[in-house]
Formats: C-alpha cells, structure tokens, sequence
C-alpha cells in the first residue's frame, strides 16, 4: 500500500486504528485529523514514515500512542503536548529517533523562578522506549510529568548519561515503576 485510503478519515467515530506493514506508506493523510475519537493510534513496522504530522495534537481523545519498528522517525511532533488525555507512549526499535519530541524552534529563555515546560502531555503515565538508539535526552521539562508512573528505557545507549545527572537520579526515584537498562 502506497498511501493510506481517504475514506479513513470519514469514520470520526474510530477509536482504534492499527496500521501494520504498510512500508509504502509515507505519510499519515491530512483527512486523519478528522478522527476525533481515536483512543488508540499503533504504527508498526511503517518503515517509510518519517515524520508524524503535528495535527496529531488535535486528535485529543488519543490515549495511546505505539510506534514501533520504524527505522524513518526522527522524532514526535510538538503539539503532542496539546494531548491531555495521552496516558502511554511506546517507541520500539525506531532507530532514527533522535529526540522524543521536535525541539520547538525559538525556545524562549527561562527566569530562575520559572520552571520549565515538559513537551511530553502531563496526562502521560507510562513510557517505553526500547531500541532507540539515537535518543541522548528528553525534552526540557520532562521532570514536570508527575503523573509518570512506569517508564522504561531498554537498549538506549544514548540515555546512560543521562540517567546518571542528579536532576535525572531525583525524577527517576519518585516514578513507581522503572525498568533501566542500557
């Protein structure tokens, strides 16, 4: 399959989508953002994606987001922020990822008694990243997800530094459920 049907954005009420060895698909159809009820988006083994479009913070229902196998993805898009209801987040094997969440151009400079901003949802209660090799931080801000309860970072290489800053060592002690292992 070389693109993705049109007509998939004509069921609004869809709450799960799953799309699966779909290496000629390049992109998620613009008509997509019409799928105001998804619950529930899954890209497995989409070789050929390798950017997911920033209407997906629109899609405000989402609670789960599945991306694996996928050697194109550089990155999610920022406006998943703008997903107050995403609870999980899964990235397998995607070895082009290089950052979580797009850096947002024009960062503006924090004051000392500001705090900053996570680009991840702070609806966000479980995150797995397995295999990603290219990912050497998270986003600014990530310490502010207080509702993260399970995170699990396997064969991420690139993370080991991380994991080790203090700032890191405090955030990692108050999540309920960790699995780190580089």
């Amino acid at each position: 399959m070389e693109e993705l049907p049109i007509w998939l954005g004509e069921l609004p009420s869809l709450k799960n989508l799953h799309i699966q060895y779909s290496s000629g698909v390049k992109e998620l159809n613009e008509n997509m953002r019409q799928l105001i009820k998804l619950e529930s988006l899954e890209l497995g083994f989409c070789h050929s994606i390798s950017v997911v479009p920033q209407w997906l913070g629109e899609l405000t229902s989402l609670k789960k987001l599945w991306i694996s196998n996928n050697g194109c993805l550089r990155s999610l898009p920022a406006s998943i922020q703008q997903l107050t209801s995403l609870q999980e987040i899964v990235l397998f094997n995607c070895d082009a990822l290089q950052h979580v969440v797009a850096e947002t151009e024009g960062k503006m400079k924090l004051a000392d008694n500001q705090q900053r901003e996570s680009a991840l949802p702070t609806s966000l209660k479980s995150l797995y990243l397995t295999g990603c090799d290219g990912i050497k931080s998270f986003p600014e801000g990530i310490h502010q997800l207080t509702n993260l309860q399970h995170l699990e970072i396997i064969s991420c290489p690139g993370l080991k530094e991380w994991c080790e800053l203090e700032e890191t060592k405090t955030f990692l002690a108050r999540i309920e459920k960790k699995r780190i292992e580089f």
